[in-house]
């Protein structure tokens, strides 16, 4: 009782009973800062739950070096983190929950290959600053997620000497409750590479659905439904990057479509319609569907539930997280 857990050994499986999974509860613990500490290789967590870990260091699973790490149907909440992975490549977090941590739900820094999927990802904004994803210094695929209500659903951070490039795909990024999210993706610092951002359904909050702040590169922002902000849909501060956008919808934010993203300027294949969807999926009238023809260059090959892009016997693919399914 009271005394760290270190996975210094690689090659460990630890598998949570099924059913109601065990908990590892760090409540009122004095000598144990972590929920778990990974430091081996090829170590997989399944089936547990983490909570208690509140300190002002604390985590639920904090990865610290080896590689190919993997998180599988864990729910990590009530930590101060949830989930950190530093210095650790081809680390893979997936069918897993992370809530109500009072700061970050998932942090990358420094870590190659690594794969963030079909988790839900919430709630984690007892701060002020706090994030449901973090990335910095290093270009994860962040995949097929469902991230609502937390201060900066997705934040993106790069020093001058640091690249940060992630593939965000197909994810289901949204407000429930009305203030909780400040902007649906931020990108934030001078060494911001080149993230893709394709495909994915961006909806509701204070201010902006993608911002740039100092993003110094090109960022390609495309295949997105980005509805029901504060401000602006897409906005870059003070004309810094260089973003290229094209085939988005973006539509009912408060402010406008675009601001300061004129270099180069959004592409013809921008629309601002009524996305018409329910529960995020489209409606067989919306103006999403269709829209991406096979000379676009659009690589992403799955959507957000898994459907093929393009469903069978189409050519074409649709804006935003979903394909249609009649």
């Amino acid at each position: 009782a009271d005394e760290e857990m270190v996975l210094s050994q690689s090659n460990v499986t630890i598998i949570g009973e099924r059913g109601s999974a065990p908990i590892v509860d760090g409540t009122n613990a004095a000598n144990w800062p972590d929920g778990i500490k990974i430091s081996g290789s090829h170590v997989h967590l399944k089936n547990l739950f983490i909570t208690g870990f509140t300190g002002e260091t604390g985590t639920g699973i904090n990865i610290v070096a080896g590689s190919d790490n993997t998180i599988t149907g864990c729910r990590i909440y009530g930590n101060y983190d949830g989930i950190s992975v530093w210095q650790s490549n081809y680390c893979t977090i997936q069918d897993s929950e992370i809530d109500n941590n009072n700061f970050d739900g998932i942090s990358i820094s420094q870590s190659a290959n690594s794969v963030i999927t079909r988790n839900a990802i919430h709630d984690n904004y007892e701060e002020n600053n706090s994030d449901g994803i973090i990335v910095q210094a290093c270009s994860p695929e962040i995949s097929r997620n469902k991230i609502y209500d937390n201060r900066f659903n997705i934040s993106l951070q790069a020093d001058s000497d640091e690249t940060t490039s992630p593939t965000i795909k197909n994810n289901l990024i949204y407000q429930v409750t009305s203030g909780e999210v400040h902007f649906g993706i931020l990108m934030g610092g001078a060494g911001m590479g080149n993230p893709k951002i394709y495909h994915n359904t961006i909806d509701g909050g204070l201010y902006d659905g993608i911002y740039m702040d100092g993003a110094g590169n090109a960022p390609e922002i495309k295949y997105n439904i980005i509805t029901g902000f504060g401000q602006f849909g897409v906005e870059n501060l003070d004309s810094i990057g260089h973003p290229v956008i094209d085939y988005n919808d973006v539509w009912g934010n408060t402010s406008g479509t675009y601001d300061n993203c004129v270099d180069p300027p959004p592409g013809a294949n921008n629309i601002s319609k009524d996305p018409k969807y329910a529960s995020y999926s489209l409606q067989s009238t919306s103006p999403c569907i269709n829209t991406i023809p096979s000379g676009a260059g659009d690589p992403v090959t799955l959507d957000y539930p898994g459907y093929k892009r393009p469903r069978p016997g189409k050519t074409t693919k649709d804006m935003g997280a979903y394909e249609y399914v009649a």
